[in-house]
């Protein structure tokens, strides 16, 4: 049961009291809300208030399966676009993981490109823009022959906030197969594009060629507003 009390015939307001305590004050804000149902969070959620979170999908692959580069679209409708990857192997034994965004539908050319990145206690200098480290995830370092795992964690924020510059983070491991635990390389980077702009469009490839799956290989995707 409501009901209202302390009308202003002033400012014609009224404040909605639930149980003798304030629901709605005379300003309009919330008071002594003691839970949200379902439907109300869903309705906050989708207005984009408290992060909310979403599952875009998942991409999957075959045993063998070449693949040149992988590409995903960023829409407008997540600040945060989130990947977890267990990724498919380089062709090429050594060369190094990247990303490059796409500007407004066009490539962006590497001098936009600004990051760093390591791998185990060795550390790539800073980088910006040339045509082999456009968003280097992993460095040119990293072995793939002695390392049938590639797993990683990506972040990429404000990508399509014209005003904001888009930034990205990785965390990632490669490890070979028996050696989980034992013998592994971790990579970490992260970097910008150094000018705000509409980075719509993401694409994964690795700078020594193609990549070769096996079944065991997804990448799945968050969005969060």
């Amino acid at each position: 049961t409501w009901y209202s009390t302390r009308s202003s015939s002033k400012e014609k307001t009224t404040a909605i009291t639930v149980t003798r305590k304030t629901v709605i004050d005379d300003s309009r804000q919330l008071q002594n809300v003691a839970s949200l149902d379902a439907t109300t969070v869903a309705a906050i959620g989708a207005a984009g208030v408290g992060g909310n979170t979403s599952y875009l999908g998942q991409t999957t692959f075959t045993q063998g399966q070449t693949v040149s580069y992988l590409e995903y679209d960023l829409g407008s409708a997540y600040n945060v676009h989130t990947f977890y990857m267990n990724l498919p192997l380089p062709t090429n034994a050594w060369g190094g993981f990247h990303l490059r965004l796409f500007n407004n539908g066009t490539l962006e050319t590497g001098s936009k490109y600004v990051g760093s990145c390591r791998l185990g206690n060795e550390k790539d200098a800073r980088h910006r823009g040339s045509p082999g480290d456009y968003g280097r995830l992993f460095p040119n370092r990293f072995d793939y022959r002695t390392n049938n795992y590639m797993v990683l964690y990506l972040t990429v924020t404000n990508a399509t906030d014209s005003s904001r510059c888009t930034t990205w983070e990785s965390n990632g491991v490669g490890c070979s197969v028996g050696y989980l635990g034992g013998e592994g390389d971790n990579g970490e980077a992260s970097g910008y594009i150094d000018t705000a702009q509409n980075n719509n469009k993401i694409r994964l490839y690795s700078s020594s060629g193609s990549l070769t799956a096996n079944a065991e290989n997804f990448i799945m995707r968050y969005g969060t507003k």
